[in-house]
């Protein structure tokens, strides 16, 4: 069918034909199960704990005004001190002043900071609608569908009148919202509060329904209907649409979120999820991201009987845990969030662990919440009482051909060797990149990204030097695909081999990678028909113990490298760190070569970590039209303690 003949009637039937289809199954987000089980696990000891935080939430938001911004808002990347490049502190009282943890002043002097904070406001308005309708789910008392009812009366009342506008202001284009600057983080918000509203609307009287749906929640499926992605967004944009087909009781606007031949459901998951399980981005914060929107579509659609949960989207959920590290973390490949970690995902893992009755899933529970309190809403849902003596999982090393990673494990030693897609507007420039774990921390890190409105980020932590591989002429790569050429497991570990003759013109790169229990064989080698600068890079989460020998001051074309020191040698180098000892070999030890170190941005700074830290760069420059490395780590004995 013809796209725009396509859109054109499901927009008559969005208008002319409110909930075709009524003599079928209900529309709801928690079946009459879903319910008993949740209020069954509010009066167990781990769901009073989550009861209390509702509680709490709701208790802490109404200290403060619950009027609703009659301003357009931003986003959260704007949100950050540019100097510091930590997030900045907000506070309900000061919306247009704003606090930096290290300035330790108040900053006032960007009106981004002031729209950032109004979406800051409607995110944490969400919360408190959620805690009010998990209370009124488990007590039954009107007064938290009260709190429900005056809240979205106010979003109903201040909607129609926000304007349309992007990242840029009053400039409305494909991805555009109205309570936020992006449809992206519109639709985020609106498949929360429509399973609130749904929560409560037997409970509103007809003239109320009717102005909600009329001033909120229809404008804003209106207007989500018109943004088109192909990418994360729009998993968003349809888990957005197919709620509010549920809450409005429309199987149209439902049929354009998961059977739209463009962007619905089902084409963009042909089109953005691998073989693999992994989603085309690259990233383990970006393969979560879409996930939680596909996780939350296929909840809204199971009461109109559609089962999304099949093979598809089981192997979504299995692929990250087996690429997890030992203590469930991940290395932060691409535009990914430092210390991301499975157990940042439990909520996820409690619904899908319920909808697929799953062993794996099942024995995953308890080790989530080993360092963290089971205190996500979802739990209730889950329902299960979890045995906290679990042994840790068996992994082995594995690779994941579509994703292009592979992963080596021996024991809780980990290397990860990345060489795949690109991963488009999300990906870095880090074909061959490798990172390391020793069971207790990533003692050679991905460094992933910080926030995207901050300098640094186009300067330094998307590109080559900032990753652990070879940069050409001090240049970036290409954006490519690298090839694997050999993969072996073994109990100890086992081995990768992988090329690219892409990311740069006419240098042909291979790396190969073994782990055999405490030792690590890094053997990197470019060639090329012509001369050129070599500079293999590590960057070390803590600073190394160098050889000794002269040194000089000098300056590197990578501007985020600091307080640079030069040294000529020829001979293998030995470094010591506190984990391992790295021994580094150059062309066998015929050639003169530069060593140069410094001070670079390391794990960017985030909310559990305002200030963010250093990394240690070691970069082995050679000249020439070819160059071979050979890097022997030795690993140091770490507390084998249980996680």
């Amino acid at each position: 069918m013809n796209l725009k003949k396509y859109t054109i009637i499901v927009l008559l039937l969005f208008t002319w034909c409110q909930g075709f289809m009524q003599n079928g199954p209900g529309f709801f987000f928690f079946d009459d199960s879903d319910i008993q089980t949740i209020k069954e696990s509010a009066s167990k000891e781990w769901g009073k704990a989550i009861v209390s935080g509702f509680r709490t939430t709701i208790h802490n938001r109404r200290m403060f005004s619950l009027d609703v911004a009659r301003q357009e808002g931003s986003y959260l990347h704007e949100y950050f001190c540019p100097l510091h490049n930590n997030q900045l502190r907000f506070d309900w009282n000061s919306p247009n002043a704003h606090y930096c943890e290290k300035c330790r002043n108040h900053r006032d002097d960007d009106p981004r900071n002031n729209r950032a904070w109004i979406a800051i406001a409607h995110s944490k308005n969400r919360e408190y609608l959620l805690a009010n309708m998990y209370m009124y789910i488990i007590t039954d008392s009107k007064m938290y569908a009260e709190n429900i009812e005056l809240m979205l009366k106010e979003y109903a009342t201040v909607y129609p009148d926000l304007r349309e506008h992007n990242r840029e202001r009053f400039v409305a284009d494909n991805y555009s919202g109205r309570l936020f600057a992006q449809s992206l983080d519109e639709a985020v918000w609106a498949i929360d509060v429509t399973r609130v509203y749904q929560s409560v609307k037997f409970f509103l009287d007809q003239k109320d329904k009717d102005y909600i749906e009329n001033n909120l929640l229809k404008p804003c499926v209106a207007m989500l209907l018109r943004k088109h992605d192909k990418g994360n967004w729009q998993a968003w944009h349809n888990g957005a649409i197919a709620s509010l087909g549920v809450a409005l009781e429309n199987d149209s606007i439902i049929e354009v979120a998961i059977n739209h031949p463009e962007y619905g459901y089902h084409t963009l998951l042909k089109n953005n999820v691998y073989p693999d399980g992994w989603w085309d981005e690259g990233s383990v914060i970006y393969h979560f991201y879409p996930l939680e929107a596909i996780v939350r579509t296929a909840e809204a659609l199971r009461c109109r009987q559609i089962n999304l949960y099949n093979e598809q989207l089981y192997a979504m959920f299995r692929s990250p845990i087996q690429l997890a590290y030992s203590d469930l973390s991940f290395p932060s490949h691409n535009d990914g969030w430092y210390g991301a970690s499975l157990s940042a995902y439990s909520k996820m893992y409690e619904i899908v662990a319920k909808r697929f009755d799953d062993k794996q899933f099942k024995d995953l529970l308890p080790l989530l919440y080993v360092h963290k309190e089971r205190i996500a809403a979802e739990a209730l849902l889950n329902g299960t009482e979890l045995s906290f003596l679990r042994e840790e999982l068996n992994r082995e090393s594995v690779k994941f051909p579509d994703l292009g990673v592979v992963v080596l494990r021996d024991q809780k030693k980990t290397v990860v060797f990345k060489y795949g897609p690109h991963g488009g507007g999300h990906g870095h420039f880090d074909k061959l990149s490798i990172s390391i774990h020793n069971g207790e921390k990533e003692i050679l890190p991905d460094l992933g990204t910080p926030a995207y409105s901050l300098p640094v980020y186009s300067e330094w932590y998307r590109n080559t030097f900032a990753h652990n591989t070879v940069t050409v002429d001090g240049k970036s790569q290409q954006p490519t695909r690298g090839k694997l050429l050999r993969f072996r497991n073994s109990k100890s570990g086992g081995k990768a081999v992988a090329t690219t003759n892409d990311a740069y013109p006419d240098v042909k790169m291979r790396r190969k990678v073994k782990l055999k229990g405490d030792q690590i064989d890094d053997y990197f080698s470019c060639k090329s028909k012509d001369s050129h600068t070599f500079d293999y890079v590590l960057l070390f989460n803590e600073k190394p113990v160098l050889p000794e020998g002269d040194s000089d001051t000098t300056q590197v074309e990578y501007k985020s490298i600091k307080n640079v020191q030069r040294r000529h040698l020829k001979k293998p180098i030995l470094l010591s760190l506190d984990v391992a000892n790295v021994e580094i070999i150059i062309n066998n030890g015929n050639i003169y070569y530069e060593m140069i170190t410094g001070v670079a941005p390391g794990i960017p700074a985030s909310l559990s970590n305002e200030m963010g830290k250093h990394s240690f760069p070691v970069i082995i420059r050679t000249e020439g039209d070819e160059t071979q490395i050979h890097v022997r780590w030795k690993l140091k004995i770490v507390s084998m303690t249980k996680l």
